[in-house]
């Protein structure tokens, strides 16, 4: 195979067994995981969603993850590709790989029925050239607890671990969605999110059928 980002066989896709090894490695020279911990995370992450690599001697140095999901636009879900992971290492950079990948990997999603792509962006010029806009913007709050005033007394949350990964993301599922609101429904997918941090935990309630109603996800600092 060609030793440059000029040959389209140097795409193709990410085999688990055979490829999961040289991602990480990515992962690890680009800052994504630190630790042994966190790496171990992929394992889940890639198990779900599909991939797709680009390689170098026949060995991956750009990865392209994407997880089927739904967006809801007013009172309709629509399918949604979402673009999950885009990962080059730092001998492949400049050879359109993850160009090429994410390009290839939205047409798949397309052909698999979904309607919109979306993806969390931090190279803005990057995403224009695969016509990718500027979303709403996140607000972020901070408050001091000993603020908020509740009458009465609550009961006590139980607490949530990643093994109970599957009940979060049914909640995630379940949970009130408004405009733009997102779904992605692999459940593989969030046991990974929420593993890459050691020291996470969860705070949740449950129904009386164990289903969990609502929760939120802390990390101690």
């Amino acid at each position: 195979m060609s030793a440059t980002g000029d040959n389209e066989d140097n795409l193709r896709n990410f085999d688990f067994a055979r490829d999961l090894a040289a991602v990480k490695r990515i992962w690890r020279e680009v800052g994504w995981v630190d630790d042994e911990h966190s790496e171990k995370q992929l394992d889940h992450f890639f198990a779900g969603g599909s991939a797709m690599v680009g390689t170098i001697n026949d060995v991956p140095e750009c990865s392209v993850h994407i997880t089927p999901g739904a967006m809801r636009l007013q009172v309709t879900d629509l399918p949604l590709c979402a673009v999950t992971a885009v990962t080059t290492s730092r001998i492949a950079r400049g050879q359109a790989f993850a160009q090429r990948l994410t390009a290839r990997q939205l047409a798949r999603g397309q052909a698999a029925g979904a309607a919109v792509a979306a993806l969390g962006m931090f190279d803005q010029g990057f995403y224009d050239k695969l016509g990718f806009g500027t979303g709403a913007y996140e607000n972020e709050f901070t408050f001091d607890p000993d603020l908020l005033m509740v009458s009465g007394r609550v009961r006590p949350p139980q607490r949530l671990s990643t093994d109970d990964a599957g009940a979060v993301h049914d909640a995630m599922l379940r949970r009130q969605r408004g405009n733009g609101g997102v779904v992605l429904h692999s459940p593989e997918v969030t046991r990974g999110d929420l593993g890459f941090d050691e020291d996470a935990f969860g705070l949740g309630y449950r129904d009386d059928g164990g289903n969990v109603t609502h929760f939120l996800w802390l990390k101690p600092e």
